[in-house]
Formats: C-alpha cells, sequence, structure tokens
C-alpha cells in the first residue's frame, strides 16, 4: 500500500519543495502488484532547515484530468475505469 510514483512526483515532492528541500525525482518504470518491477530515481539533497508551509488553503482550481496507468490490462477496461472516474467527478 505505499504510493504510487505518481503521487510522490506531483503531490509529495511539491510541498516538501515548497518548505526549501531540493528534489528531483524520474519514474523510469511502473511497477505494477505483486510482481512489482518499478524503478525511480529520486536525489534528495540535505538541508539545514525546512521552512514553514501550510496546506490548509487550497487555492483556485488550475485544471484537472484523469490518467490510468496499465499494466497489461485491455483498453477497453482502461476506458471503462476513466469513464467511472469521469461519471463520479461529473466531468
Amino acid at each position: 500500500m505505499a504510493p504510487s510514483a505518481d503521487f510522490i512526483e506531483r503531490a509529495f515532492f511539491p510541498q516538501i519543495k515548497k518548505m526549501g528541500a531540493i528534489v528531483s525525482f524520474k519514474c523510469v518504470r511502473h511497477g505494477f502488484a505483486p510482481a512489482g518491477g518499478g524503478c525511480i530515481l529520486a536525489e534528495i539533497h540535505p538541508i539545514d532547515k525546512f521552512q514553514g508551509s501550510s496546506v490548509l488553503d487550497r487555492g483556485d482550481l488550475v485544471s484537472q484530468h484523469v490518467e490510468c496507468v496499465i499494466g497489461n490490462v485491455r483498453e477497453a477496461v482502461v476506458n471503462k475505469e476513466i469513464d467511472v472516474v469521469k461519471e463520479a467527478l461529473d466531468w
């Protein structure tokens, strides 16, 4: 139940960058349970002290999209998953 590489890249690292961290991240290959096989490259530089940051203010909606990362799954299944998300979000 580890966070996905996409979550780390798009949600976690941007927040710690706001706190002063210097990081780079690249997902080389996604892995899928139970086989695994994913590969990421991350570089995190040491800093003396984190700066304060708040995540309480959401801010304006800038954009929204849905993305489905698959491993050996029929395209029809992927399209169905995307349709379910779009319906749930009333897009």
